[in-house]
């Protein structure tokens, strides 16, 4: 299955939300079906970056997509489990446990 690596630095600052919605879209137009958000730069999130995921979860799914979480940290892992975005995402702990999942496919 062909995918998609997508590594923010923030979901906080308004340049690299625009950034990381130009990519995904990008991405999704090119017929990609899979995206892995790798988050590991991610230092915080709080709910305007809950938002921006589910906006490009929601574009996602028009183009019959999905996105995949990896690298959450502990914080950023809490606040979606609250949540209850990890029922819409699914989440490894980094991009070489999601790449196993492939090969054991």
């Amino acid at each position: 299955m062909t995918h998609a690596i997508v590594q923010p630095t923030s979901l906080l600052e308004p340049q690299c939300i625009d950034q990381l919605r130009l990519e995904i879209s990008y991405i999704l137009d090119a017929g990609t079906k899979l995206i892995l958000l790798d988050c590991r730069n991610i230092e915080f999130m709080n709910s305007s970056s809950l938002g921006i995921l589910v906006t490009i979860l929601k574009q996602a799914q028009r183009h019959h997509s999905e996105i995949i979480l990896c690298g959450l940290n502990a914080q950023a892992q809490r606040i979606i489990e609250l949540a209850n975005l990890d029922q819409l995402f699914k989440t490894y702990s980094d991009c070489q446990a999601f790449e196993q999942t492939l090969v054991l496919a």
